[in-house]
């Protein structure tokens, strides 16, 4: 439903940007590798929440791409309706702040105003997971 009726639309019908589309538009200055490991040591000792919080680096293969589930956004919003876990009441060292303030915003990324890496890999045909 989100794929026809809000992705599609923005991007008018061209392209579904990927996971790796949005990550390669990230800078990773100021972000500590050090930092994404330690945000995960609490939740080390859940092999199921484990793998969804490190899922995106097993799709794209770069650590950066753990900043879209280390942090208290994807813990607290999304974790909860995934897993059924309670939400966590706790200072978090990762905001979702974190992922934004380091994304460098690409013309793709405004209503599909231009083609982003993949969509041009694939000569702009829509690739569907139906």
């Amino acid at each position: 439903m989100c794929e026809q009726d809000h992705i599609l639309p923005d991007y008018r019908n061209r392209f579904i940007p990927t996971l790796a589309d949005f990550i390669h538009a990230l800078q990773i200055g100021n972000i500590d590798p050090k930092e994404l490991v330690e945000f995960s040591k609490p939740y080390r000792k859940n092999k199921e929440l484990m793998n969804l919080i490190l899922s995106p680096l097993h799709i794209t293969g770069l650590k950066v791409s753990l900043l879209v589930t280390h942090n208290s956004w994807f813990i607290n919003e999304i974790v909860p309706k995934v897993m059924k876990k309670d939400v966590e009441i706790r200072d978090f060292s990762l905001s979702p702040a974190t992922l934004f303030e380091n994304m460098k915003f690409q013309l793709w990324m405004d209503n599909g105003n231009a083609t982003p890496p993949i969509a041009r890999l694939t000569r702009g045909k829509v690739v569907s997971r139906k």
